[in-house]
């Protein structure tokens, strides 16, 4: 029990109340009182008399007839009384003599369950019972504002890194509190944002603040979000602090603009400012990053140099090398300067064929036409062909035409089929085209040295063997007979694209002779066929030709 201090000033009482406001409703007073803080219900215990005393106080919570605390002092002195209450307040209440009028009962920690209206009711010994009303509004907190991004991730302490001129948002979640709070966003002592949502039926206050443009003076900016409901306890917040990257300003490259040689090692140099932190440089030619570079970064952070070692190839003439700056963290910061190689180089010689055919493959007779494409710097001072490893020259009497980078090869028969090269030289040195394979396409002809003399008895079968020699290679045969009547059933053959094999049975007087075999693919037909004697057993000429 806490025993009146009657010294006390009426404002040295008040500091003894803790986050507790008491407004003024008629006759019954309102407190506001903090949910997890100190509050006091006033009861006014002071008898009008110095020679009465309270002999009873009891407490009343809302309308039950029950009394949540109780000092009795009806058969001892007061400050002898006996205090009591329910299991409820047991351990967080008490009744203080030192509040202002004395006998308020204070609460701590006061609870949200604990609003609503309380009577404190007062029996004296003598003079006749007084009564104190009093409501209690009890503030609950929020919780701790929560900053989060758009995607809804939580964001703490350090934030970003950002990239200068991004647009960033920051969405600052409260949850809970009675009543719900205001939620603003502040920089420093500068507010930035004061409009907010309220989902009442989440109890959730949002308030979402957007950055436009992020500006280098931006960088370390501290934002708070604080959310308050009352005014009587300190908002609670949650800051976090900006950081930013900044893409690279300029790159400079500093080089000789001359001439390199294939191959030849050269060197480039490229200096990269404004970048935080300092820029990754690289160097490209086309699409292909040149490795053989090294980097080095000023004390301050704010120059890379690079230094690039490269052999340029032939295919990198008239290409353009770039030393290119950017920030790795900052998507799409690419800053570069660009320098267009000169290279010479051996020539690269390849051979073209007219544009209406998909290979080099020509039909006998007809006339094909061979291009030498030369790509070399500097230009080529010659250029020649050449087939089967001797160099061809103009030979109207054999079809041969060369004219400059041209070959025309007029009649084209199987002696031009072959391997053909173009070369091509300059300052550098020579190059060849790789060889150009001319296929040339002709009907069926018979293969030499073919047997062409089958002796064989009467009714005794005979495998007939035909080759011929076709471009290309697909073919269809016939056989016939000289004399051809009742052979049908004589005769069957089956092929296999430059051969077929014919099984025949001569069965009558007649059915020797001569077997004609022709050929036919898609070029066209077997001018001559191929001639296959069959003869008896016996017969002298066999002797003669069966191994021709």
């Amino acid at each position: 029990m806490s025993v009146r201090n009657p010294s006390l000033t009426f404002v040295q009482i008040l500091t003894t109340v803790t986050f507790t406001t008491i407004f003024c409703n008629g006759d019954s007073e309102q407190v506001i009182g903090i949910e997890g803080l100190k509050a006091s219900l006033p009861c006014n215990i002071t008898p009008s008399s110095e020679s009465d005393s309270p002999a009873l106080i009891l407490w009343y919570k809302d309308k039950s007839p029950t009394p949540i605390y109780t000092i009795d002092a009806r058969r001892i002195s007061f400050d002898q009384a006996r205090h009591s209450s329910v299991d409820w307040y047991a351990s967080r209440s008490r009744v203080v003599m030192t509040s202002n009028p004395p006998g308020s009962l204070e609460l701590d920690p006061v609870l949200g369950v604990d609003e609503g209206g309380y009577r404190c009711r007062v029996d004296f010994r003598r003079e006749r019972t007084r009564y104190t009303d009093s409501f209690l509004k009890v503030i609950v907190l929020p919780k701790k504002p929560a900053i989060k991004n758009e995607k809804g991730k939580e964001l703490r302490s350090l934030i970003g890194p950002y990239t200068e001129g991004e647009t960033v948002v920051l969405v600052c979640y409260v949850e809970g509190g009675n009543p719900l709070p205001s939620v603003t966003w502040w920089r420093e002592s500068v507010l930035l944002d004061d409009t907010y949502t309220r989902l009442t039926n989440e109890r959730i206050v949002i308030n979402e603040l957007n950055i436009e443009s992020l500006q280098r003076h931006d960088l370390m900016a501290s934002l708070t979000c604080q959310a308050r409901n009352n005014n009587i306890s300190k908002p609670l917040s949650s800051d976090v602090t900006v950081d930013i990257n900044f893409r690279p300003l300029a790159v400079e490259i500093h080089a000789d603009h001359q001439a390199f040689s294939a191959g030849h090692s050269s060197q480039l140099v490229c200096r990269a400012t404004g970048s935080r932190p300092a820029a990754v440089v690289s160097w490209w030619t086309g699409a292909t990053q040149l490795e053989k570079a090294k980097s080095s970064v000023s004390v301050d952070g704010n120059v890379t140099t690079s230094y690039l070692t490269f052999k340029p190839s032939p295919d990198d003439d008239g290409k353009t090398v770039y030393c290119r700056a950017e920030n790795p963290f900052i998507p799409n910061s690419i800053v570069e300067e660009e320098v267009t190689l000169v290279v010479y180089y051996v020539p690269k010689v390849s051979v073209a064929i007219p544009r209406h055919l998909s290979d080099a493959t020509v039909r006998k007779g007809h006339d094909i036409f061979l291009e030498c494409h030369v790509n070399a710097n500097p230009p080529v001072s010659e250029v020649g062909w050449i087939f089967e490893g001797r160099e061809l020259r103009t030979n109207k009497s054999e079809g041969i035409i060369v004219t400059n980078h041209s070959l025309v090869l007029q009649g084209v028969d199987r002696k031009k089929k072959g391997s053909y090269t173009c070369t091509a030289s300059n300052v550098e040195g020579q190059g060849k085209s790789e060889p150009l394979l001319l296929c040339v396409q002709f009907p069926p002809t018979c293969k030499p040295s073919q047997r062409a003399v089958y002796t064989v008895a009467i009714n005794e079968p005979v495998n007939i063997h035909c080759e011929v020699e076709a471009e290309p290679p697909e073919v269809t045969f016939k056989w016939s007979f000289n004399d051809s009547k009742d052979i049908e059933d004589s005769l069957v053959f089956k092929s296999n694209m430059t051969s077929s094999i014919a099984s025949f049975t001569p069965r009558k007087q007649y059915h020797y002779g001569t077997l004609q075999c022709w050929g036919k693919n898609e070029v066209g037909s077997q001018t001559e066929p191929c001639l296959f004697n069959v003869i008896p057993k016996g017969d002298p000429f066999a002797s003669r030709n069966k191994t021709q």
